[in-house]
């Protein structure tokens, strides 16, 4: 009896975790009927190939939605300078085929969702996704960008903070900027990893 009550707890807790996935993703997708192709010229290289961006009037950050055929959408409001960091960021999510890994961390956590710990390994996975576009972006924009200047990180991380002021409820599968704060203070620290730290990672 106590197994089959424990079986139908789990699969309530899997349900209600899917259902509220689909029920923020209908939201979402509503919300980007009226967007627009991006209008303005970009760096070649910046994106992969193929890759679709738009603008949207109701969205308080960018993001990167879909996985065979991810989509990169923008604030309407954001300038054209700024546009250019923030593609960047998103380019390196695609490349890397972030969308895929956070979909298989989001079905894991829909099937252990009564684990702390797999609640735990899923934030900060996607930490880990955002801070490792955080340091790969700024090498990007230093090849794609004819005037690109000698501290590029810098910049990036200036533009990080002009356009952070927005945080959407997007639900579990989509790439959104996040704790920027700390992710500025990652992108411009400059302790040296201890090689104990590393050897014990590993580990």
């Amino acid at each position: 009896i106590w197994l089959l009550f424990l079986e139908k707890l789990w699969l309530g807790g899997v349900a209600v975790l899917v259902l509220r996935q689909i029920i923020l993703d209908i939201r979402l997708r509503r919300r980007l009927k009226t967007a627009i192709p991006y209008p303005a010229d970009l760096p070649a290289g910046l994106l992969p190939h193929r890759i679709r961006v738009y603008l949207a009037d109701n969205i308080p950050t960018a993001f990167v939605l879909g996985i065979l055929r991810p989509t990169i959408y923008l604030p309407s409001d954001l300038s054209a300078d700024a546009a250019v960091y923030v593609l960047a960021h998103e380019s390196v999510h695609v490349r890397r085929l972030d969308p895929l890994w956070k979909l298989l961390s989001a079905a894991a956590l829909c099937l252990h969702w009564f684990n702390p710990l797999v609640w735990a390994a899923y934030f900060c996975a996607s930490a880990d996704l955002e801070y490792a576009c955080d340091e790969a972006a700024p090498k990007l924009l230093s090849k794609v960008l004819p005037e690109a200047d000698d501290n590029m990180t810098a910049s990036y991380a200036q533009a990080l903070l002009n356009v952070s002021s927005g945080k959407a409820r997007l639900g579990m599968l989509t790439l959104s900027w996040g704790n920027v704060p700390r992710r500025i203070r990652r992108l411009l620290s400059t302790t040296p990893k201890r090689v104990f730290c590393i050897m014990l990672l590993v580990i």
